[in-house]
């Protein structure tokens, strides 16, 4: 500690060695940070003016870590997120859809997430989050229009949300099935029908047949009953 005593034109410089223990460490509080930016700014006891404490913070590595892991000497606010730049929609499968995105430039929060909703009409089917931007969801109806939407997410706020009619694929496999299914049942509708017309004509045929054997019979027999009669004096 070196102390200065001025006098007119003379001055007097006195300098006296404080150890570290003068001072019990603790007897500062330091008070738990609530907002951001962190900052530590201890209370000393009252007979300890114009101390200043430099704080160093340090991992399980013994490397030196920024307070929150934020930028040193720079103003940050809790506010909405930027909006997300680019947004990838595909459906990979008939009734599967995925989405990923890029990073906005700044989440303005402590948390970097995303959240994606999947909607149909005014319900909401599907709600996923992470910290990852790349999301899928299964098991959708097929050949249906639904309302996609993604948003960042810092812990307290959502980004101005991306929104996307996006629709899966008609059922190939179900519709090759039903028209195999229909060729099916009315080839053997018409060849049953095909066989019974057949078996009706011969039916028809053989009555035919049957009916002009018995006419010929009664001709048969029936002209000598009328040679008899014409032969009677």
């Amino acid at each position: 500690l070196t102390t200065t005593f001025t006098s007119g034109s003379c001055s007097l410089n006195l300098t006296t060695s404080i150890t570290v223990d003068f001072l019990n460490p603790s007897d500062i509080n330091h008070p738990i940070p609530n907002k951001l930016p962190a900052r530590i700014n201890p209370m000393f006891p009252p007979n300890c003016r114009n101390l200043v404490i430099d704080y160093t913070c340090v991992d399980e590595f013994n490397e030196p870590k920024n307070m929150s892991d934020l930028e040193p000497f720079t103003d940050y606010n809790c506010a909405v997120p930027e909006d997300i730049p680019r947004v990838t929609v595909y459906v990979p499968e008939r009734n599967v859809i995925t989405v990923k995105c890029k990073a906005p430039s700044s989440f303005n929060g402590p948390v970097n997430q995303y959240i994606a909703r999947l909607r149909y009409g005014s319900d909401t089917l599907h709600e996923s989050n992470g910290t990852k931007c790349h999301f899928e969801f299964r098991d959708l109806s097929h050949s249906t229009t639904y309302k996609l939407e993604l948003t960042a997410f810092n812990g307290y706020f959502e980004s101005r949300p991306w929104t996307a009619d996006v629709s899966t694929l008609y059922d190939e496999i179900s519709i090759i099935r039903y028209l195999v299914s229909f060729i099916y049942v009315a080839t053997s509708v018409g060849v049953i029908l095909y066989i019974n017309k057949i078996y009706g004509k011969r039916k028809e045929s053989k009555n035919d047949v049957n009916e002009a054997v018995m006419l010929e019979t009664f001709s048969v027999y029936e002209n000598p009953r009328v040679s008899e009669s014409e032969n009677t004096p």
